[in-house]
């Protein structure tokens, strides 16, 4: 359990994937006990680069992409079927984490609804234009 009450989430990564990142460096940012697995292998295109993955993961994010943020791990260790709780997609996981640790470390996202929405516009255009 993390000092906040809850598990301490697992949040897949790998290291050279600039979406992943968002994750991580917000994980950092909040301050939260996580544990971090890293996976290895591209999805290109419909194929897997590293058709290899991990099935631990895959039952995270069945899509096989990262980040992927897995919620009670210790419950899915060992555990074969398919109720594992995941969140995927960067930006969904960041703001997860946000708001599932809204007075650990730093807010990544502004309280009022308008200046949210702007943020989430220049998060778009950098996605759109730059990654």
């Amino acid at each position: 359990m993390s000092a906040k009450g809850l598990e301490v989430p697992r949040i897949w990564v790998t290291w050279f994937c600039p979406y992943a990142q968002r994750a991580w460096i917000a994980a950092e940012e909040k301050k939260i006990e996580y544990i971090r697995k890293e996976t290895e292998g591209l999805y290109v295109g419909k194929k897997f680069a590293n058709p290899n993955k991990p099935k631990d993961f895959l039952r995270v994010n069945p899509n096989g992409l990262v980040p992927a943020i897995e919620l009670n791990p210790a419950e899915n260790d060992g555990n074969e079927g398919q109720n594992v709780k995941g969140i995927y997609e960067s930006l969904i996981c960041v703001e997860y984490l946000d708001e599932t640790y809204p007075n650990s470390g730093t807010r990544l996202f502004p309280q009022d609804p308008y200046q949210k929405a702007q943020a989430r516009i220049w998060i778009a255009f950098i996605d759109n234009k730059i990654v």
